[in-house]
């Protein structure tokens, strides 16, 4: 068996969006735009959040029927981005929509595409964590345990399908840049609804904790997450999109901007602290690229002096002090708590666990503060025992053997983002959101080379 190179031909629709696949500013900035008034008409009434999720599955699934894997992976990056905007304003999608709509669009397109080669990883690690159910179905009655079932692997079951959908797709960074704004277009929405109720609460009163206020009346910690995610996405899009002009620049910088500067006043620390983690992953790749090293301490030195001299001291201010105080604070807001109930209760049966869901009354009692795990990796322990164990070997070999596979320079350092946000994220705040699971599916994507031939070329075994 030898090594070589077999010649593909590109389709002239596909190849045709890549000639013409400049940023348009003005396409971008009526998509970014658009989402204002629609904040207010989701606030207005919240059965046209429901149709509006609801049309989307419907484009993402003709989408995947028609054989369009990259609008499928842009689909499912705009559910991820608008899963808060939906939540918090309690649109009539159930809970988890977000998640399992995301597993609908994923499996369509998979078993549309028949030929694809699974991921016995990904499969594996959803798999060891279905014999703790027995365990909830007999201990809850029948209707709360597919409910505390179907809340607990959601996560982990849109996770596996992620990695597996997105192992068998090659993007352009043209398309990666379209998938990242994706996500990002709904978090417009989350700003709007965040800064009217941040300047019309009237008289805000910032202490040591997260701010319900500034977060729209919804959870900070879910909002700030989103919207730090979305400071994350906007450095990648500001990197890796090819042909930006001036003022495609600067929209991105200022969309970034307003997120960063709102998860910041929800005064929840995860959101924005995720992301300088990610980022720094990422950057330990980058500086070994010359050519990337200049154009990354630009931007970082720059974005440096702006927060430091300009952003960080009006924000300041406005909390009168209560802002740099906040993510000064080492607390862990109990999190610490629930990670030692969840070790106690896995003590109890360290082998099949209590069951998914079955923990949540115990931890309640054992914490006084919440029922719900923040951390992904304690709640593996004590819903499923040694199988939690088993499962997060997997998931960490998983995220090792992405970077093995990505190529040096920017695609290692694109990984190193990815799998770094998803896996901090479930450390600290479980998977209360699709994000982390789509963010690990990414890790796997491979990234196609920039050329506008007629052909490209893979290296293939023959």
């Amino acid at each position: 068996m030898s090594t070589g190179y077999v010649q593909l031909h590109i389709p002239e629709e596909f190849l045709r969006e890549r000639e013409t696949g400049a940023f348009d500013t003005r396409l971008w900035f009526l998509a970014f735009a658009a989402h204002v008034p629609l904040a207010l008409l989701l606030q207005a009434d919240p059965t046209i959040g429901a149709v509006h999720g609801l049309l989307l599955l419907a484009f993402g699934l003709y989408a995947a029927l028609a054989g369009r894997v990259d609008r499928v992976a842009y689909t499912a990056a705009y559910l991820a981005g608008a899963e808060v905007l939906w939540r918090m304003t309690s649109s009539g999608l159930f809970w988890e929509f977000g998640k399992y709509a995301v597993v609908i669009l994923f499996a369509t397109a998979i078993i549309r595409n028949h030929t694809w080669r699974v991921s016995p990883l990904a499969l594996t690690y959803f798999a060891v964590l279905l014999p703790s159910c027995v365990m909830t179905l007999q201990v809850l009655d029948f209707d709360e345990a597919r409910k505390q079932i179907s809340f607990n692997l959601s996560g982990p079951l849109s996770l596996a399908i992620s990695v597996w959908f997105f192992t068998n797709c090659r993007f352009t960074r043209q398309q990666i840049s379209h998938l990242l704004l994706a996500f990002m277009i709904p978090l417009a929405s989350v700003v709007t609804i965040t800064g009217i109720a941040t300047f019309l609460a009237g008289p805000i009163v910032f202490g040591t904790n997260s701010n319900f206020a500034t977060s729209g009346g919804f959870g900070p910690n879910q909002v700030a997450s989103s919207l730090g995610l979305g400071v994350l996405f906007g450095f990648l899009a500001l990197t890796i999109t090819p042909r930006i002009s001036f003022a495609g620049r600067m929209l991105l910088i200022l969309v970034t901007i307003a997120f960063g500067v709102q998860s910041a006043m929800t005064f929840s620390r995860s959101g924005l602290i995720l992301t300088l983690l990610a980022g720094m992953a990422g950057m330990l790749f980058l500086l070994r690229d010359s050519k990337a090293r200049v154009r990354l301490v630009t931007l970082c030195v720059s974005g440096y002096l702006a927060v430091t001299y300009l952003i960080l001291p009006a924000l300041d201010s406005f909390t009168g002090g209560a802002l740099v105080h906040r993510f000064e604070s080492t607390n862990l807001s109990h999190r610490d708590d629930l990670v030692f109930a969840d070790l106690a209760i896995w003590l109890e049966d360290p082998i099949g666990g209590s069951g998914p869901g079955v923990a949540k009354s115990v931890r309640a009692s054992m914490t006084h503060s919440s029922s719900i795990a923040h951390t992904e990796f304690s709640r593996l322990l004590s819903d499923h025992g040694l199988f939690g164990i088993v499962a997060m070997g997997i998931l960490l070999l998983i995220g090792a053997r992405m970077l093995l596979a990505a190529e040096p320079g920017g695609h290692r350092a694109f990984v190193a983002v990815m799998v770094s946000w998803a896996l901090i994220y479930m450390a600290v705040n479980g998977m209360r959101l699709v994000a982390p699971s789509l963010l690990l599916g990414l890790g796997a994507l491979h990234w196609q080379a920039a050329s506008f031939d007629r052909q490209f070329y893979v290296k293939e075994e023959i």
